[in-house]
């Protein structure tokens, strides 16, 4: 299932606030308490989601031979978790978050080396 956001530009004000549109419709609220600076970093950011998205859908449409494949895949994984679809990609990285030991062993398979995702597709 793609999901739809709601159309932008997005706008961040200075409470953390970000809306779309000339109507300032509320899409979301970054944490303030206690979080300072970061707290309006964390809101310009999310204002940005629509800019962000569009320009990575061009790049993995229009330059997939400038990009080498980890950051290819990393790209298009990336598009999918914005518009809400699971890839292999992402349960990828759930298996190295969750098998990965602080050594970069498979904790799932007796402690040897964590799988590449060509070999993690093949398994």
């Amino acid at each position: 299932m793609t999901m739809q956001h709601t159309p932008g530009p997005w706008a961040a004000d200075k409470f953390g606030l970000v809306t779309a549109g000339k109507n300032r419709l509320h899409i979301a609220q970054a944490m303030t308490t206690g979080m300072g600076k970061a707290a309006d970093a964390n809101a310009t950011l999310l204002a940005a989601a629509p800019e962000l998205l569009k320009a990575l859908e061009d790049i993995v449409r229009s330059e997939p031979h400038a990009l080498d494949w980890y950051r290819l895949c990393a790209a298009r994984a990336a598009v999918s978790k914005a518009k809400g679809i699971v890839t292999r990609w992402d349960e990828y990285q759930a298996y190295l978050r969750s098998a990965g030991d602080a050594d970069g062993n498979d904790t799932t398979r007796g402690g040897a080396p964590l799988l590449s995702f060509e070999q993690w597709l093949a398994s």
